[in-house]
């Protein structure tokens, strides 16, 4: 039997907050068994899993949807559909906003389209940890009492939640300039 034609030329998967593309090789392996796509990519943006920030470089939406771009550049994907869980979708639908016809399509999993500061304190404290109960924050500037380094650039803070100034506090910076437009209040 031979291999269906492509119909989209290229699926690209981004990880939700606090994952990585690791986190997501099920989803990737899911599709390209399915042979319908050109190529199906991995992305995994800075500070997770194993891509540190650059020196400078905020950790911010809109940096992380910059990203997701360069990465599409890197690759030579041009108009892909984007699936992202959770942060990911949030990226990949900012991503589109600040470049507009540059993604195909995007398929969220999991997004939060309105953030704050609460709600991304809430989505920190849910997240599961790892190894061994300690939650990994790969945040090289961020700093916080009794957390050690790990050989892979990651902080391990030793508690099952991260401590207070700890790695949560970076992601909520994403919500501090929510970069969607927001539709009016229904009265």
């Amino acid at each position: 039997m031979s291999p269906a034609t492509p119909l989209v030329p290229a699926v690209v998967v981004v990880h939700g907050a606090l994952g990585s593309a690791r986190q997501m090789a099920p989803v990737v392996e899911a599709l390209r068994a399915l042979r319908q796509f050109a190529e199906v990519v991995p992305v995994e943006l800075p500070g997770h899993g194993e891509t540190m920030l650059a020196t400078g470089q905020p950790f911010e939406m809109t940096a992380l949807a910059d990203a997701l771009g360069e990465a599409m550049a890197r690759a030579a994907i041009t108009r892909p559909l984007v699936f992202g869980y959770s942060m990911g979708g949030y990226a990949a639908l900012v991503r589109e906003l600040r470049a507009p016809g540059t993604i195909g399509g995007v398929v969220t999993l999991g997004t939060v389209l309105h953030w704050t500061p609460a709600i991304a304190a809430r989505a920190a404290r849910r997240q599961p940890h790892s190894r061994e109960g300690a939650s990994l924050c790969r945040h090289p500037r961020r700093t916080t009492p009794g957390s050690r380094r790990l050989g892979n650039g990651a902080r391990a803070h030793g508690t099952a939640a991260a401590p207070p100034g700890g790695c949560p506090a970076a992601h909520r910076r994403h919500a501090r300039r929510d970069p969607l437009p927001r539709a009016p209040a229904r009265r």
